[in-house]
């Protein structure tokens, strides 16, 4: 048996509260192993429990395929995955004020800012732990390199 999975409060935010649905599935289906699930839907252990952690929004892949091997609706979690990701990228606590919309017909056409340019880090988030070093692209790179 794996370690327990830390609290999430889904009072947090759209992931975090997406999170705590999907463990919510996967106790409604008997508590499979991550290994289990990851041997139903074709995504390793890790990929699963990353999903289920509350740190970013899976993606809508891992996300569908958690829920199949969970006997879970995906139509119905398809929807739920585009509102959380639609409110993650709205959500002023986690990514700064929403653009303004376009004044003019010029305006409008001139490309918006970058939506993974506004999203702040995990560490960057009110609390939330700071990614461990290996976790750190840059970091984990130069570490690589030694």
């Amino acid at each position: 048996m794996g370690r327990p999975e830390r609290p999430l409060d889904p009072a947090d935010g759209p992931v975090a509260e997406f999170a705590v649905s999907l463990r919510q599935l996967r106790l409604r289906a008997g508590s499979p192993s991550y290994r289990e699930l990851a041997k139903r839907a074709g995504f390793s252990p890790s990929v699963l429990s990353a999903a289920t952690s509350g740190f970013s929004l899976p993606s809508l892949p891992v996300t569908l395929a958690l829920v199949q091997a969970c006997g879970g609706d995906q139509q119905d979690w398809r929807r739920r995955w585009r509102e959380a990701a639609d409110r993650e990228q709205l959500d002023p606590v986690h990514t700064g004020p929403a653009a303004e919309p376009a004044a003019d017909a010029e305006d409008a056409l001139r490309p918006g800012p970058n939506p993974a340019d506004l999203r702040r880090p995990p560490a960057a988030r009110p609390g939330r732990p700071r990614p461990t070093v290996r976790n750190r692209p840059a970091e984990r790179d130069r570490a690589a390199s030694r």
